[in-house]
């Protein structure tokens, strides 16, 4: 019976207590145990705590004591995902959501190798298309440059070079909207100073079918934002990388070592808030006006 097979259910619990009966005494003793369990009906209102205890216990006496660890951790896992949470992660989670701002100036201060590694971990947790990356490896990348890195000069050297036909090419697409007006007027001054930033993060989902890397790469980007300020760190959305479509181009991506083409890519910007940072206030959408129950 393999580890990650753990049968559940009421008939799930005669079969595995079967198999517990047929193992060593400790384990028939566990077998017993949930047995009687189910005869006084208590496996209906606690069945996945003494599951695990008894699955643990079973284990523990006849294998030793290695694999109490992985077996607990697999059982609670599996069974645990929502029973662990209560109201207090909820309150919790409300704050983060609130707090969350975009940061633009930051203290040169250079962040813990430790602190950046975090945040890209919670990007790895989030979620994504599973087909269209199926059988890829390395499926979602994150390229750190921090202080001066010779590669941040590079960078911004290629992106101020090719600003101006971005922002011609633009206005052709969409009109001469305010932003396409903000891109020819001072899109310059704001490229020069785009990659001035303590750390950036340039992250990179690979392109599949049907292709949704884009989506996938802002759940990604989602959580970095919200552990960033879990641990008071400010956060910026470098979107010029993806909006320049920098995936697709040779020489941005020569700096990379990935193909054009490959990864869908996005940039962020992190750095301790400056002193004299006031966050911009935001008017958000009422749920009143939001909300329509069909």
């Amino acid at each position: 019976m393999k580890l990650g097979a753990i049968p559940g259910g009421a008939r799930g619990w005669g079969v595995f207590s079967k198999h517990m009966l047929t193992r060593g005494a400790a384990c028939r003793r566990g077998g017993r145990l949930l047995v009687a369990c189910r005869g006084l009906g208590l496996w209906h209102y606690f069945r996945w705590v003494v599951h695990a205890a008894v699955v643990a216990y079973g284990f523990y006496a006849s294998y030793g004591e290695g694999l109490i660890v992985k077996v607990s951790i697999m059982v609670m896992r599996r069974y645990f995902v929502f029973e662990n949470m209560d109201k207090n992660h909820g309150v919790m989670l409300d704050e983060v959501l609130h707090a969350r701002h975009t940061v633009r100036a930051f203290s040169p201060t250079e962040l813990k190798k430790e602190d950046v590694e975090q945040i890209i971990k919670a990007g790895l947790v989030a979620p994504y298309a599973a087909l269209p990356v199926a059988g890829k490896p390395n499926f979602r990348k994150f390229f750190v440059i921090q202080g001066n890195s010779p590669i941040k000069e590079k960078m911004k050297a290629i992106i101020v070079a090719k600003f101006p036909a971005h922002a011609e090419s633009f206005e052709k697409s969409y009109g001469p909207t305010p932003f396409s007006k903000m891109l020819k007027e001072g899109g310059m001054k704001m490229a020069n100073a785009l990659l001035d930033k303590p750390c950036i993060i340039l992250s990179g989902e690979r392109w599949g079918v049907p292709a949704i890397a884009p989506e996938s790469l802002s759940f990604c980007q989602e959580n970095m934002w919200l552990k960033a300020t879990t641990l008071k760190i400010g956060f910026q959305l470098l979107s010029v990388v993806s909006s320049m479509k920098l995936g697709n181009d040779k020489e941005f991506c020569q700096l990379l070592n990935i193909k054009p083409g490959e990864y869908y890519l996005d940039g962020i910007a992190l750095g301790y808030p400056a002193a004299n940072f006031k966050p911009a206030p935001v008017k958000y959408p009422d749920i009143e006006s939001s909300l329509k129950w069909l």
